[in-house]
């Protein structure tokens, strides 16, 4: 039997077990919680051995319509009213750089079904848990993968597709011409206009590693403030996610300037073979002119290929630029339980659609 536990901090011999750059980076993040969202690492252990870490983000008492467009949202709240704010125990990848991954680490790969089974029915009991959300790439988990391993329809989830995770990958190709010359002729014809238009328009590029100055994290700041005003979807957990964790955290960065101004930034972190987008803003007044973001995302392209990465991740398919640069879309499914069924009705009825497809807003 595994038994579930809160733990403030990985132990060493925890950390050899498990420990890796993503995860790091959920644990850099847990001392910035606020009163609105708080990153929890809950440990799984059988005999008192190691089976399992989960890195849990708890939303309290929010409204279920926080995520929906604007116009919708004022249409939905006088009807909900304080029926509405529900607390929710995310699984996500959000503080793991979007890694195309489940949010569960295990020791063993057998031990997975069981470990997630029994860190749902942690939480499930929990009393203040509403709602309990996971994102994680559909690989059909509804399948039974060891024998005794409840399905998630058992457990009273329901599922449906999100915004795909947009990837590029380059196989064969160890440097930039070679891997733009296996690009269809519309991809390398946007790519040269988008350099010569930033070119022209006065834009440079600029690389930078951690720590940033005071200067560039304020003026990344107000990118990434900016950015999430233009967002049609509330992203609930940005309080911690682009706050003051965001200014410590461990992270290289692409900047993009239009003459004294930061146009835009695209942000970094490494684990193994793969470079993950993990934060990106922009100010649109000046980047949009000289084609900041299509730059940005040329410039990490190249700088992964010549570092010797394997893929570049873009994290949630949620722009065109994004769009027009993957060389693949890796399919992502939520899997929620709602401990009422009116909840669960709202969900599906006006929730669920705004996370499945990128339509080109």
């Amino acid at each position: 039997m595994i038994e579930i536990q809160k733990v403030e901090d990985l132990t060493a011999v925890d950390r050899a077990e498990l420990g890796s750059t993503i995860l790091q980076n959920f644990l850099h993040f847990m001392p910035f919680n606020t009163r609105l969202t708080q990153l929890l690492l809950l440990r799984g252990a059988r005999d008192g051995r190691l089976v399992g870490l989960a890195p849990v983000v708890r939303l309290p008492k929010r409204p279920v319509t926080q995520a929906l467009r604007p116009q919708l949202r004022r249409w939905l709240e006088p009807w909900l009213g304080i029926i509405s704010r529900k607390t929710t125990y995310l699984l996500d990848t959000a503080f793991l750089a979007f890694e195309y991954c489940d949010p569960f680490f295990v020791c063993q790969p057998a031990d997975l079904p069981e470990f997630r089974a029994a860190l749902v029915r942690y939480l499930q009991k929990l009393p203040d848990a509403d709602a309990v959300w996971i994102s994680s790439p559909d690989r059909s988990w509804s399948g039974n993968e060891i024998a005794g391993s409840p399905h998630l329809e058992e457990l009273g989830f329901h599922s449906f597709a999100m915004l795909p995770s947009a990837q590029i990958t380059w196989p064969g190709s160890n440097d930039w011409e070679k891997f733009l010359a296996t690009q269809s002729k519309k991809r390398r014809r946007n790519s040269k206009i988008d350099d010569d238009v930033f070119t022209q328009g006065g834009g440079r590029l600029e690389y930078l590693t951690s720590p940033f100055s005071a200067s560039h994290t304020d003026r990344m700041q107000l990118c990434l403030r900016s950015s999430e005003k233009k967002s049609p979807i509330h992203v609930p957990y940005n309080d911690v996610l682009i706050g003051n964790g965001f200014r410590s955290q461990p992270q290289t960065a692409w900047c993009a300037w239009n003459s004294d101004r930061l146009a835009g930034f695209m942000s970094f972190i490494r684990n193994g073979q793969t470079l993950l987008q993990c934060h990106g803003g922009f100010d649109y007044s000046v980047s949009k002119p000289i084609r900041a973001y299509p730059r940005l995302i040329d410039a990490a392209t190249k700088f992964a290929i010549e570092t010797g990465c394997e893929r570049l991740s873009l994290g949630p398919l949620n722009n065109e630029a994004k769009r027009r640069a993957a060389t693949g879309l890796m399919p992502m499914r939520v899997y929620l339980w709602n401990r009422r069924r009116m909840d669960a009705i709202v969900v599906r009825r006006f929730l669920a659609q705004q996370f499945q497809v990128y339509a080109g807003r």
